[in-house]
């Protein structure tokens, strides 16, 4: 029996044994294809050492993570914890948008990413000595009504968010400013405006979790416990509330049109902040880097203008509108905005290259820039909450990147407009002739397929020159009402057509149903 107990025992523990290292191979295994992957898919950003310095890092903003020091902002844990597996897994499956991480959902399959994450933790002694921090649970919370984002103002004030997101929360608060992160790059409040951008998610849970968990690294600290989880609830409906319903546009699946509409009134808006503006229709456009011609923007500055047009019997006024958290300028890097069009207007598909046209494709660019304030300099940019960016408007025209535009002469400069500045953001507006005298000007049709194409300068972070934003071809039509009586006879011939039709099957129907019920009855035989 002493001897039964003794197999029993040693075969409970060579099967132990035989489980340890079976496991501790699986989570070598798993670590080691983890490597394999990362070094494949990952080292570019991260690292091969996962520092946060691939090879591609200085072109990117914002940078990599840095998994070494193992500061993870997305997470569902307390802050200054470790996020859990299922954390991670979420980033890597999803991505972050705005930024160079992608989505890796449909590149590698679900064992792939967890080996991966595997990989992630042997950079760093924490998790082996403290592990992930304990998941918080996020329900549905209250449902999000009027007197809930009203609260939630309230609490937008009190938390004094408004220090770091700016006071219509465009992330132009004055202490992003002065505050620079680790790679000595100045820490950028999120545009609570723009959902779209939001890293770690635009739903109303995703930013109640922001809240309670902070953002690891940043300044964003958690407000567990300086805000109740009520006055969360309320402040993430609040800040939900403010994202733009309208994204940026793209031309995939097609070209985007943007409406001139057409006013009786004499005199066209010039004012930025003329409340005529509100009234009109407005199209949000994505601007990427112009990554054609040296010198190249790798990263973009600005992301998206918006473009509001009106024309009347004799000129035509667009205005302009894109965040800038700074308005910063100095002598030489001062925020700009410009509008392309084709010199010679044609319709069809055959247009200039929106880099500054091609030879033989002229575009007439109307170009703003805006004025240098050395009391706003002396003031420091984080005490400026309203700037007026002056009238300097210019006509040029260009056949090409490799020669600088041409500026027309003071005979040909027919552009003239406004600028403001306030709370982060610019509306510039500019206005012109609807037809001039110079061959090298674009002249407005109404009612047709105009191209037009846009590029944006940020002073900020140094664009100049060919270091800015662009935007390709979009079009423009000034609708006039007469324009809209072509839909109305589309429908009354669609309406006749089908009538006639129908009046016509009807006839057809009593003419021949004798002799088609005879035909229908006639009985065949094999004689017949």
């Amino acid at each position: 029996m002493n001897k039964m107990k003794k197999y029993i025992i040693a075969t409970i523990f060579i099967c132990a044994a035989i489980f340890c290292i079976n496991f501790t191979n699986v989570y070598a295994q798993d670590a080691g294809n983890g490597k394999t992957i990362f070094e494949k898919r990952c080292y570019y950003c991260h690292g091969f050492n996962g520092a946060g310095d691939g090879p591609v890092v200085p072109r990117l903003d914002p940078k990599p993570r840095n998994f070494r020091d193992a500061h993870f902002k997305f997470r569902t844990t307390p802050f200054n914890t470790l996020p859990t597996e299922d954390d991670l897994f979420r980033t890597i499956t999803k991505g972050v948008p705005g930024t160079a991480m992608p989505f890796f959902g449909t590149l590698l399959s679900e064992s792939e990413r967890r080996d991966v994450i595997a990989y992630i933790k042997t950079f760093n002694d924490r998790w082996q000595s403290e592990g992930p921090g304990q998941s918080m649970q996020v329900g549905s919370g209250p449902a999000m009504t009027p007197e809930t984002i009203a609260k939630g103002k309230e609490v937008f004030d009190k938390a004094k968010c408004f220090v770091c997101h700016g006071v219509d929360g465009r992330g132009d608060g004055p202490i992003t400013k002065t505050m620079r992160n680790e790679w000595g790059f100045q820490y950028k409040a999120r545009d609570l405006t723009k959902g779209w951008l939001f890293k770690g998610g635009d739903e109303v849970q995703d930013i109640f979790t922001r809240v309670s968990t902070g953002l690891n690294g940043t300044p964003m600290g958690s407000f567990v416990d300086l805000l109740t989880e009520e006055e969360r609830w309320h402040v993430s409906h609040f800040v939900k509330s403010i994202q733009r319903a309208n994204k940026p546009v793209t031309i995939s699946g097609g070209s985007i049109m943007i409406q001139s509409i057409m006013l009786e009134a004499e005199e066209l808006p010039s004012d930025p902040n003329d409340p005529v503006w509100e009234t009109l229709p407005l199209t949000e456009i994505f601007t990427g880097p112009q990554l054609m011609v040296v010198p190249r923007q790798w990263v973009p500055s600005l992301n998206a203008i918006t473009v509001r047009s009106v024309f009347n019997k004799t000129d035509i006024s667009f205005l302009l509108e894109w965040d800038d958290r700074t308005g910063a300028q100095d002598i030489t890097y001062k925020d700009a905005v410009a509008v392309q069009f084709p010199a010679k207007f044609k319709e069809g598909v055959q247009k200039p290259h929106f880099a500054m046209g091609i030879k033989g494709g002229a575009v007439n660019i109307w170009h703003w820039k805006a004025d240098y304030n050395p009391e706003a300099q002396k003031e420091g940019f984080q005490n400026i909450r309203e700037l007026n960016g002056g009238s300097f408007f210019r006509e040029m025209n260009a056949k090409g990147f490799k020669a600088p535009p041409k500026i027309q002469g003071m005979d040909s400069q027919g552009v003239t407009g406004a600028s403001h500045w306030k709370n982060g953001k610019w509306r510039v507006v500019m206005k012109r002739a609807l037809k001039t005298n110079s061959k090298s000007d674009i002249q407005f049709q109404t009612n047709k397929n105009i191209p037009l194409a846009f590029a944006t300068w940020n002073g900020a972070t140094t664009d100049l020159g060919g270091k800015h934003n662009v935007a390709p071809w979009y079009y423009l039509i000034l609708m006039t009402p007469e324009s809209n009586v072509i839909y109305v006879y589309i429908a009354l011939a669609v309406i006749m057509a089908v009538g006639a039709e129908m009046w016509f099957m009807a006839r057809l129907r009593r003419r021949f149903k004798p002799k088609t019920n005879q035909f229908l009855n006639f009985n065949f035989t094999k004689d017949n």
